[in-house]
C-alpha cells in the first residue's frame, strides 16, 4: 500500500545529523509552517524574533480549534498528521524561531514565514502557502501580471534577515504552493554574500514566473540548488512553468486535490515519481497557457480584479466565510456584477465563458490524444481469411 507523508513521520525517526535532509524534510517543514502557532502560550517568545524554542514548546497550548486555521490540512486528515508528528523524535528535536505573519486585504497580502533550526547546523526558512484568505487567493493570480507581488518582496526581505541576525549559518529555503514560488523569488533576488549561504531552495508544486526576476534564473548553480516538485495531477506548480527541471510525484485523488501533500506519495527517503502527468493535469495547463498568451497583463489584471471584487462585495474575507452563507453571499455577488457597466460586465462574463470553453476543448483533445496513444500500442491483430469451400462454388 502506497505510503505518506504521516507514514514517513512514524518511520524515519533518526535525527538530521544522523540521516541528511531530503525533499520528503523539506515538505514536512512546508506543513509545519501551515499550523498557526500564534494562538501558542509561548508565541511571544519566538514572534518576529531571532530567538528559537524547541518545536513542541511552540505548540504548546495551541487549541485543536485553531491549529489548522482555514489550510487545507482541515480538509486532508490534518490530525493523523499532527498525532504523528508529536510521536517523531527527528521533527520534535527542531527548533523554530523568526515567526512572522503578515496579512493586509488592501494590498493583497498574505505573508507567513519561520526558520527551523536544525540539529545538522542549518536553518530551514519555511515559507507558508496560500491560506482561504480572498486576498490569499488573488495574490496568487497577481503573480500572472505584477513583476513582483507583495509576499515575494517581503520573502527576499526576510531572507536577508536571517541571514543578517545569523551570519554565515547555511541556508534552506522552502515553501509549498505559493510558498514555493515566494522562496524561489528570495533565492534570485538576494545579495550575492545571502545567496552564497543558500544550499537548496525547495519548491513543492509552487508555480513559476510570468516575468524572470533575475538572470541566476539561468545560471547553473542556480538550477542545481533547486530542488522542483509538482504531483502528476499538478494545477498550480505547472502555471508559468518555463523550466523542464522538475520531478513529477505519484499519489492519490486529481487536480485541486492532489496539490496537498498528503496526498503525495513517500517511499523510503524519497517521493514515488510519476513518468507522465495525468490527462486532466496537461489538459488544465495547456487552458491556462493558452488563456494566459491570448490577454495582455492589462487584460489579465482588469479581470483578476473585477473577478475577485465581485465576491468581496458579500463582505468577506475568506471563502468559508463565503460558504458559510453561499446563497445569500452569490445572490450579493450577482447582484454587483448585474451594477457593473457594461463593457466590465461584457468582459468579466466573455472571459469566464472563454475560460471554460478553452478548459474543455483541451480536455477533450487530451482524451483523444491519449486514447490514440494507448491504441498505437495495441498488438495488430490478423484475422485468418475463410477458407473457401471448393464444394460449395462447384454446387
Amino acid at each position: 500500500m502506497p505510503k505518506n507523508l504521516n507514514d514517513y513521520l512514524t518511520y524515519k525517526q533518526a535525527s538530521f545529523e544522523e540521516e541528511p535532509f531530503n525533499e520528503v524534510d523539506s515538505l514536512v517543514l512546508c506543513t509545519i509552517s501551515y499550523l498557526h502557532l500564534e494562538f501558542g502560550k509561548n508565541f511571544e517568545t519566538f514572534h518576529n524574533k531571532n530567538t528559537f524554542i524547541p518545536l513542541p514548546d511552540a505548540l504548546c497550548g495551541v487549541p485543536y480549534s485553531k491549529m489548522f486555521g482555514t489550510s487545507w490540512l482541515r480538509d486532508f486528515h490534518g490530525e493523523r498528521f499532527m498525532y504523528a508528528l508529536l510521536q517523531n523524535r527527528r521533527y520534535m528535536s527542531c527548533k523554530v524561531g523568526n515567526f512572522v505573519e503578515e496579512n493586509d486585504d488592501a494590498i493583497d497580502k498574505q505573508f507567513c514565514a519561520m526558520t527551523f533550526m536544525l540539529d545538522d547546523g542549518c536553518l530551514y526558512i519555511a515559507f507558508r502557502g496560500t491560506d482561504d484568505s480572498m486576498a490569499g487567493w488573488k495574490e496568487n493570480f497577481d503573480i500572472s501580471f505584477e513583476k513582483c507581488t507583495q509576499s515575494q518582496k517581503r520573502a527576499q526581505e526576510y531572507v536577508s534577515q536571517v541571514h543578517s541576525a545569523l551570519p554565515g549559518r547555511l541556508l534552506r529555503i522552502g515553501g509549498h504552493s505559493k510558498g514555493g514560488n515566494i522562496a524561489e523569488y528570495a533565492a534570485l533576488t538576494c545579495s550575492d554574500d545571502e545567496y552564497s549561504c543558500i544550499e537548496a531552495i525547495y519548491n513543492h508544486d509552487g508555480p513559476g514566473f510570468e516575468n524572470i526576476p533575475s538572470p541566476r534564473f539561468y545560471e547553473k548553480s542556480y538550477n542545481s540548488k533547486l530542488h522542483k516538485t509538482v504531483p502528476k495531477s499538478s494545477v498550480f506548480g505547472m502555471l508559468m512553468e518555463k523550466r523542464k527541471n522538475y520531478h513529477i510525484v505519484d499519489g492519490t485523488d486529481i487536480l485541486f486535490r492532489m496539490h496537498a501533500p498528503l496526498n503525495w506519495f513517500v517511499e523510503g527517503d524519497d517521493f514515488v515519481k510519476a513518468d507522465e502527468f495525468t490527462v486532466d493535469a496537461i489538459a488544465f495547463d495547456s487552458a491556462m497557457n493558452e488563456w494566459e498568451q491570448a490577454h495582455t497583463p492589462a487584460e489579465r489584471k482588469k479581470f483578476i480584479d473585477t473577478f475577485f471584487g465581485v465576491f468581496e462585495s458579500a463582505g468577506v474575507r475568506t471563502w468559508t466565510e463565503f460558504d458559510a452563507d453561499h446563497i445569500k453571499n452569490l445572490r450579493i455577488a450577482a447582484e454587483t456584477t448585474n451594477k457593473l457597466d457594461k463593457d466590465t460586465r461584457s468582459m468579466l462574463l466573455n472571459t469566464l465563458g472563454e475560460a471554460f470553453k478553452i478548459t474543455g476543448d483541451k480536455s477533450v483533445q487530451q482524451i483523444k490524444n491519449t486514447l490514440s496513444r494507448a491504441a498505437a500500442t495495441f498488438p495488430k491483430v490478423e484475422f485468418p481469411k475463410p477458407e473457401t469451400n471448393k464444394h460449395q462454388l462447384d454446387s
